[in-house]
């Protein structure tokens, strides 16, 4: 099967460019040290999968003196409650691998995953996971250290709005968690978030 990847984030678009003041006095806060990442695949004109989520630029937040929950604190959503649950863990915690020591660490919050279900159980979602450190490599030209996700299983309304989809027996959250978990993702205690080291 054929696919195109397209990759984009909320970084490439400056709204209020101000032509007497340096760049940086253009940039909010939170999109100096985090950015929006947009994944998108497709086969032709097709949406296969959609992953989209929230990127932490952890040397840049250490160097000026923050927290990197203080900065998921800005955004809406389930961001604070994973970057505090991910920093506490062990997996966060584990040591870099020495080939990797240097690098300059981010980590990403995947606020959500879609899969168009005539590409469902043909293994998209499961080389999206084990595929994301490269892709992100590739495509932003950055080292992760950490993915965070909290599997909910979502779908686009006719405005183009996500929803949670219904999921009454808890099947579709328990496919989910058997990809993520196939690509190495853990549990992070009892919390409903899991998580993955990519750099030790």
């Amino acid at each position: 099967m054929k696919l195109d990847l397209y990759v984009t984030t909320s970084r490439e678009d400056i709204e209020n460019l101000i032509l007497n003041e340096p760049f940086s006095k253009s940039i909010e806060e939170r999109e100096e040290y985090s950015f929006y990442v947009f994944l998108k695949i497709y086969s032709g004109r097709t949406l296969v999968a959609e992953l989209n989520g929230m990127v932490f630029d952890e040397d840049k937040i250490m160097n000026d003196g923050n927290d990197m929950t203080d900065v998921a604190d800005m955004h809406y959503g389930d961001v604070y409650g994973a970057i505090c649950t991910l920093m506490k863990s062990n997996i966060y915690k584990e040591e870099l691998d020495i080939d990797l020591m240097y690098a300059s660490p981010y980590s990403s919050y995947i606020e959500r995953v879609y899969i168009n279900p005539k590409y469902r159980n043909k293994g998209v979602g499961k080389y999206i996971f084990n595929q994301l450190y490269d892709i992100f490599l590739h495509c932003l030209n950055i080292h992760t250290r950490c993915f965070v996700i909290c599997p909910k299983p979502q779908l686009p309304d006719d405005k183009k709005n996500w929803i949670n989809a219904t999921d009454e027996d808890g099947s579709k959250k328990k496919l989910m968690i058997d990809v993520i978990k196939k690509s190495g993702y853990k549990r992070i205690g009892k919390s409903e978030f899991y998580a993955i080291n990519c750099m030790t």
